[in-house]
């Protein structure tokens, strides 16, 4: 099946003999990014029984946020972290005056929108886009330059 699908992959199970840790998700992550490097669609990650290495969604969620600020700054934009008294921002984008706010959610949670709409009240920016869970859908966000956001 990954044959099938045009792009670049990496299949890595973590139902080995011996157990996979933290280290091995970067691991495997990394090969990822290896594959991707040089195709333009990307590549295709595929980690079988991750749910077995203790705290990898944590792992996950870090490394896809540092792909992602990565991505933001290669397109020539400012990337911030916006916290406020326990409220936050994923990513706050700066591309000359004009300021954009970029919440990203996997699936609800209570107080989905707080942080964002703190950011709201207290910087007026460009635009405050929730994506994924309730908002813009990925594939949509994806399909546009980011500094198509901007107006």
């Amino acid at each position: 099946m990954l044959e099938t699908a045009g792009l670049p992959h990496h299949y890595a199970s973590a139902d080995a003999e011996t157990l996979q840790d933290r280290a091995w998700v970067e691991n495997q992550w990394a090969i990822g990014r290896l594959r991707a490097r040089d195709h333009e669609h990307g590549a295709l990650l595929v980690l079988d029984e991750v749910q077995k290495v203790t705290a990898w969604s944590e792992v996950i969620k870090r490394l896809w946020d540092e792909d992602s600020a990565a991505g933001l700054v290669n397109a020539g934009l400012e990337v911030f972290y916006w916290r406020d008294r326990g409220l936050e921002v994923d990513y706050v984008v700066r591309r000359g005056r004009a300021v954009a706010a970029f919440e990203v959610k996997s699936g609800w949670s209570k107080g989905t929108h707080t942080g964002l709409d703190a950011f709201r009240r207290a910087v007026h920016p460009a635009h405050a886009l929730l994506i994924g869970w309730n908002g813009i859908p990925l594939k949509e966000f994806f399909d546009r330059p980011v500094t198509g956001w901007f107006g």
